[in-house]
């Protein structure tokens, strides 16, 4: 018998993904089916914190390091007193690396918390994998669009969220784990996204400049998001990811021309 109405749940487990997008696309989809789909990015899968030994692992939520934190504590023992940000839910995969990026373009590592206030690397033993009702939906009408000769990867955007105050330091805004399928999702060749990421940070650059400070990058993001509703992928979240990756590669460029 189908759960009803599954498309108010906040996540479904795989079983329920995979019964939902059945209905959708009007054939038969294995959980099995669902973790290829999902590897691939034709369907965002999320890990959610749920360690199969509990007794060892008792936290209920991934255990997040900044990597320049990392750095400075190179060849101490890492403990939960580390961690810097826990999160229930992350998208899946995890990179093969374990880095993580967010909406601001700050890495971040995953651990588990182990009873005795150790960290341990993130495996597939620490969690399992759900799915979000409205990107079945979507992904589902990737799929039944007969003109997809092949299926687009969809990035995630109903992850966990956290916000930062705004003060002297920060633009107030609400950040998020990047989508690891950010990149694959956009369209053309590898060069063209560069080169369109490095004219987004110069764009971005000239409205943010101290010279005529107008916006702020998150401004910009909401102004985008509020005027265009109706323009898929143009979300203050999703804004924020792209200029986040747009602004790392023209610091990349800049360096390599020093």
């Amino acid at each position: 018998m189908a759960l009803k109405p599954l498309k108010n749940h906040r996540y479904l487990s795989e079983d329920e993904a995979a019964e939902m997008l059945s209905s959708r696309i009007g054939e038969a989809v294995s959980a099995k089916e669902m973790e290829r789909y999902a590897l691939k990015g034709v369907v965002p899968a999320y890990m959610q914190y749920q360690p199969r030994n509990q007794e060892l692992y008792p936290l209920t939520h991934f255990e997040l390091i900044r990597l320049s934190e990392l750095s400075s504590l190179a060849g101490s023992p890492l403990s939960v007193t580390h961690s810097e940000r826990n999160l229930k839910t992350l998208p899946f995969p995890l990179p093969d690396d374990g880095i993580m990026t967010d909406s601001r373009g700050e890495y971040w590592r995953v651990f588990a918390g182990r009873s005795d206030r150790g960290l341990d690397e993130i495996s597939a033993e620490h969690y399992v994998r759900v799915y979000a009702p409205r990107e079945l939906a979507r992904a589902a009408k990737v799929i039944n669009d007969p003109a997809n000769t092949s299926w687009p990867t969809v990035a995630h955007s109903s992850g966990e969220t956290w916000e930062i105050e705004r003060d002297e330091y920060n633009d107030g805004e609400v950040v998020s784990i990047l989508s690891p399928f950010l990149d694959e999702a956009s369209t053309g060749d590898s060069d063209n996204k560069e080169g369109m990421l490095l004219a987004i940070a110069g764009l971005l650059d000239l409205l943010t400049s101290d010279g005529r400070r107008k916006y702020t990058q998150g401004e910009v993001a909401r102004e985008i998001g509020d005027r265009h509703r109706n323009w898929y992928g143009a979300g203050e979240r999703t804004l924020n990811g792209l200029f986040a990756k747009a602004n790392k590669i023209g610091l990349d460029r800049d360096k390599a021309g020093q």
